[in-house]
């Protein structure tokens, strides 16, 4: 799977590319993942929260608030898997504010075959 500004390769490697930084995740481990994808969970659970504080009044969670937290689960994703942090937030690119690549790297990290020879 790949788009021209991250590529998810077919050793469970991931390679994000902001301009002239380039940040490459290693494949997780069981425990990383596993961490990485309960974060994933308390960060949608931080938007319902927010979302329904308006006591049962339609209202869309501020877009700020969104940002900030895919923002930090990517910090966390970067630091976890590359030993890197993300990129100053002033050279980052829009796209990187997109929820899939959050549902792309879930989906590509569950569904990469074991290692040759691993258990």
């Amino acid at each position: 799977m790949s788009n021209q500004d991250y590529e998810l390769k077919a050793d469970g490697t991931a390679v994000f590319h902001f301009d002239d930084i380039t940040r490459t995740l290693k494949r997780p481990t069981l425990r990383q993942y596993r961490e990485l994808v309960e974060s994933l969970g308390a960060m949608r659970d931080k938007l319902i929260a927010a979302s329904d504080a308006a006591n049962g009044e339609e209202v869309n969670v501020p877009v700020a608030l969104q940002f900030d937290e895919l923002l930090g689960w990517l910090g966390q994703v970067c630091e976890t898997l590359s030993g890197e942090s993300l990129p100053d937030e002033d050279l980052l690119p829009p796209w990187v504010l997109s929820p899939q690549i959050a549902g792309d790297l879930v989906t590509h990290w569950s569904t990469i075959p074991s290692h040759r020879g691993g258990r």
